[in-house]
């Protein structure tokens, strides 16, 4: 399942550590829900409406963690690790939990 930002509120709390000089630790836990139950829930090519069988309004959490390492000077590896953990109703509804994994490398200059 992938979402986008319409009829789509958010919240939760954001944590960055500095793990070593060069390595920086962020976890980001937000939990979601419709602005209005009423519209649809709108992924990215798809939209899942209420005539769907999606009932309530809590959609899930998105737990996120990332791993930033500067391994070299101008260059950072990033790893960014997200589970989708979607509700009762939105599973009824057809969608599914899921895991993605990206990694980039950025040079700085």
């Amino acid at each position: 399942m992938t979402l986008n930002n319409q009829n789509l509120v958010g919240v939760g709390p954001v944590m960055t550590f500095a793990a070593a000089k060069k390595v920086s630790l962020r976890l980001h836990a937000p939990f979601f829900w419709r602005d209005s139950t009423q519209d649809a829930l709108y992924g990215i090519g798809r939209v899942y409406t209420p005539r769907d069988g999606l009932h309530g309004g809590y959609v899930g959490a998105i737990p996120q963690f990332q791993v930033s390492w500067s391994f070299a000077p101008h260059w950072v590896w990033t790893h960014d690790i997200a589970g989708i953990l979607a509700s009762r109703g939105v599973r009824e509804a057809g969608l599914n939990s899921g895991a993605y994994y990206m990694q980039t490398m950025q040079f700085v200059f």
